[in-house]
């Protein structure tokens, strides 16, 4: 979950970033995006690459379907938009949020998480509370909701909805981080990408056949993790 607040703080530390040479045979990894908002197609694609460019630099390569849903769009060429969610799937839904509110008092998403199972496939990302972020910050719109999709799918594969010091899912963003161009803020540390190539051979394996009990890789990142308060910026 991201909620958008003022920050007083400096991060301290200096983790470990995933790096392109730490895993150059990439784990695939299926996306299916379904717009109930109606952002256009370009916006749509423009944020998909923010979000491609972090994950491919974590050792996953994703496979995106836009599966539309918005007024004038209809599903992708592919019956893959079809089938639903599945453990080997993991789905981020485009809406508009209940409420507006604040900006930097509401979240910009959600993952769904199974506490329990450590799993989760369903994504919600808030195009409109990202539209007014952006614009209160003086940031790029598809560059954040590329970044908001990116965190809330590491939730997912992480499989918590705690967050960590540094990086991409740190609890706290800044007007600031969000107009810069990425940088190391905007990445997953190593162990992050461990955890979710792990996790998503893990699901691969598994569908169909429950009951998997091995100790899982993200273990000690989810307990290296903080609380899971909402992140904040400024």
């Amino acid at each position: 979950m991201i909620v958008i607040a003022l920050m007083t703080m400096m991060l301290a530390g200096a983790p470990v970033w995933a790096s392109q040479d730490e895993s150059p045979a990439r784990v695939p990894m299926t996306v299916l995006i379904y717009d109930g908002f109606g952002v256009a197609a370009d916006d749509i694609m423009a944020a998909r690459a923010e979000a491609d460019a972090i994950f491919r630099e974590a050792g996953i390569a994703p496979d995106w379907f836009h599966c539309g849903l918005g007024e004038g769009q209809r599903h992708g060429p592919s019956d893959r938009c079809k089938s639903g969610v599945g453990s080997d799937v993991i789905i981020v839904r485009l809406r508009r949020s209940s409420r507006l509110g604040e900006s930097y008092r509401l979240a910009l998403g959600e993952a769904q998480i199974d506490t329990q199972a450590h799993m989760g496939s369903i994504a919600t990302v808030f195009a409109d509370r990202v539209a007014r972020t952006s614009d209160r910050a003086g940031a790029n719109a598809r560059g954040v909701m590329g970044r908001v999709i990116a965190h809330e799918i590491g939730h997912l594969l992480i499989g918590t909805n705690h967050h960590s010091t540094n990086g991409l899912m740190r609890a706290v963003w800044s007007d600031l981080e969000l107009r810069r161009p990425i940088g190391n803020e905007w990445h997953f540390s190593a162990s992050e990408a461990r955890c979710m190539r792990a996790e998503i051979a893990r699901r691969s394996e598994r569908v169909g056949e429950p009951g998997d009990e091995r100790r899982s890789e993200c273990d000690a990142t989810r307990r290296h993790s903080s609380s899971a308060k909402s992140w904040r910026a400024r």
